[in-house]
């Protein structure tokens, strides 16, 4: 950060911003299936859904790859960097403090990415998020029906988190939001508003609730931000928020896109993102069948109308179709395994009572050993050649990729 200042780096950033400003005004047909990353994943930070520390900007990198490696192609997220190197305030260009406050707050996924070897995988598209007009904005994406239904979805917005304060240093109260199914705690950025403290009638319910109406008009300006984008890219969207997924299954029918990113694979709990990549990679071939067997699955269910909710039909998928075929695999294999064993140690038994037998009738030892040897290879073999057979069988299943994540994991 030290060299910003020195050398004309910020005048060479700011360039490079320009150039991929104009190089992505348009958007261009992609063959690739892509996803739209929304509020929470998409490798932004500081906002109310994302601790700026590091390592949770680290873990936004695992949560969108463990949410989209198994689908998807590309990921488009975020780009923090070139809306603030271009940014005007009151008609002046952002300063120094600012961009590096930017830029020290944001790195960290993007070195991560390198690391893990998936900057390949990720697109930066700058997102509009205006909090402003935020209710001409979502008319305008569409979001009528959530707007219809703005005062139940605050009251839902509040079982989705917990809301309390602290005692400042000055003595006025600091306002917070915890997310516990983030675990992430939000300030809410102001003290207790001066008209609320001479007001004897103005109780914390009153504050809390002009608080979740203030978030919730940031929840949606977040989402019309997201819509709009996916919308420019011809992109599914995806959100691990609880609340934000509600209000995106109301502004339309949930699609293959929807049920696929809600699919989580606890098989794979604890297996590095990185290698997930490169399995990827390696196996292309079996990790297509394994994608495609994922595609029909989510279009047979969303065909027959069994649910609209994304989840379900998504852990429905893994009840009904991932673990049984896994079962399967396993099961043939460790069978297969086990025969060859048996069959190999029968081998090298009647491979052992040939030679003595041979031996005993005074045959010459080359020849005993000859055929104790011929009679072991030729079970040995057979068992051998079962395996192989059997493991080119399994090969063919639409899981066999999964199957081979799962051994990466153990």
């Amino acid at each position: 950060m030290e060299l910003l200042p020195k050398y004309g780096v910020i005048d060479d950033l700011r360039t490079r911003a320009e150039e991929w400003q104009e190089k992505h005004s348009v958007a261009t047909p992609n063959d690739a299936v892509s996803l739209v990353a929304g509020a929470g994943i998409d490798l932004t930070g500081g906002d109310r859904l994302v601790c700026p520390s590091p390592v949770c900007m680290r873990r936004q990198v695992d949560t969108l790859f463990k949410r989209a490696w198994h689908y998807f192609d590309e990921m488009v997220v975020q780009d923090i960097f070139a809306p603030t190197l271009l940014g005007e305030e009151e008609g002046t260009p952002y300063g120094l403090d600012v961009i590096r406050e930017v830029f020290l707050t944001h790195i960290e996924p993007l070195l991560y990415l390198r690391e893990i070897g998936a900057e390949d995988l990720v697109d930066f598209q700058p997102k509009i998020f205006c909090e402003e007009h935020w209710e001409e904005h979502a008319r305008e994406q569409g979001l009528d029906s959530v707007l219809a239904l703005t005062g139940s979805l605050i009251t839902q917005l509040r079982s989705h988190v917990r809301f309390y304060y602290e005692d400042g240093d000055s003595g006025n109260r600091m306002y917070r939001i915890d997310y516990p199914d983030l675990g992430v705690s939000a300030d809410l950025g102001r003290e207790s508003p001066p008209k609320f403290e001479s007001s004897a009638s103005v109780t914390e319910y009153h504050i809390e609730s002009m608080q979740l109406e203030e978030l919730f008009r940031w929840h949606i300006a977040c989402l019309t931000g997201d819509i709009a984008t996916a919308t420019k890219l011809k992109m599914p969207l995806g959100t691990v928020h609880g609340f934000e997924a509600s209000l995106l299954s109301l502004s339309r029918p949930i699609e293959v896109s929807d049920v696929v990113f809600q699919l989580q694979l606890p098989v794979l709990d604890g297996l590095p993102t990185s290698t997930l990549i490169k399995l990827r990679e390696q196996e292309s071939d079996s990790f297509a069948k394994f994608r495609n067997s994922l595609r029909r699955a989510a279009q047979e269910r969303l065909k027959a109308g069994l649910s609209d909710n994304a989840k379900l039909l998504a852990d429905e998928i893994r009840m009904d179709v991932i673990e049984p075929s896994l079962n399967v695999i396993r099961q043939r294999l460790a069978s297969s395994q086990k025969a060859m064993v048996k069959k190999t140690s029968v081998g090298l038994f009647l491979g052992a009572v040939a030679t003595t037998c041979g031996l005993l009738y005074n045959l010459p030892p080359p020849v005993a050993i000859s055929a104790g040897m011929s009679a072991a290879l030729t079970a040995t073999g057979v068992a051998a050649n079962k395996q192989i057979e059997e493991e080119s069988d399994v090969a063919l299943d639409d899981m066999y990729f999964l199957w081979q994540a799962e051994r990466h994991a153990h």
